[in-house]
């Protein structure tokens, strides 16, 4: 019912971002006019830190972020804001969901997962999608790419240091979720490789094989059109 009710209500961007400002989320900015940048991507891929790098880097640049949802990406693009959509490994994300949340289901993940990134609503002008990997180890990197498609300025006069972003980045997590716990921390955490190592089973599931592979082909297709 969630998934259904989710899937009608993006039918309608302009609807389903009116529906999310009414849901609570202390770190969810949804989408308008006066926005310069919309950072969005599947839950636990890097959203918080591209948030907080672009925070502490250009402090008054408007972001929207963290509905997790296509249908915010859409409504971005509607209004002509640019997009910068952060992918990680399926297989990664949905196992970082699971220790997240041991309730989400691996099935629906992987299928939200590929709702997510739809290749025909990614592949619009002014929408770049960039790798986990690229997101967290080089954002310099990742706004030049940025600003050759867009023409948004977002370069720094120096980046952040990462002992500031990472603090932040706690910060919004406690913000949201009162002192957050190293499970629902979005950085790396001492036990967050035992954690996925205990619910890798989830996925091993002979009937989740066969989405999972459409999943990681859809990644290895969006990750070689977008490579930097």
């Amino acid at each position: 019912m969630r998934r259904a009710g989710r899937r009608l209500l993006a039918v309608s961007p302009r609807i389903y971002c009116a529906a999310a400002r009414s849901r609570r989320g202390r770190n969810r900015t949804i989408v308008d006019r006066r926005s310069n940048l919309l950072v969005e991507g599947f839950p636990r891929s890097g959203n918080t830190y591209v948030v907080a790098w672009l925070t502490l880097a250009r402090p008054t640049l408007r972001i929207a972020s963290h509905v997790h949802h296509a249908a915010h990406v859409r409504r971005a693009q509607q209004l002509g804001v640019p997009a910068l959509i952060v992918m990680r490994h399926p297989r990664d994300a949905v196992l970082s969901n699971l220790v997240f949340d041991p309730s989400s289901g691996a099935r629906r993940l992987i299928e939200d997962w590929i709702d997510f990134y739809d290749e025909t609503a990614l592949a619009r002008a002014g929408t770049v999608v960039v790798t986990f990997e690229a997101a967290t180890s080089d954002m310099p990197g990742v706004l030049a790419r940025l600003e050759r498609s867009t023409g948004l300025d977002l370069r720094p006069e120096a980046p952040p240091p990462d002992d500031a972003v990472f603090a932040l980045v706690q910060s919004l997590g406690d913000r949201r979720f009162g002192g957050a716990p190293d499970a629902r921390v979005a950085r790396p955490t001492t036990n967050r490789g035992a954690d996925k190592d205990e619910v890798a089973h989830l996925l091993d599931r002979p009937d989740l094989h066969g989405l999972l592979r459409d999943a990681e082909a859809r990644y290895v297709e969006l990750a070689t059109e977008n490579r930097r």
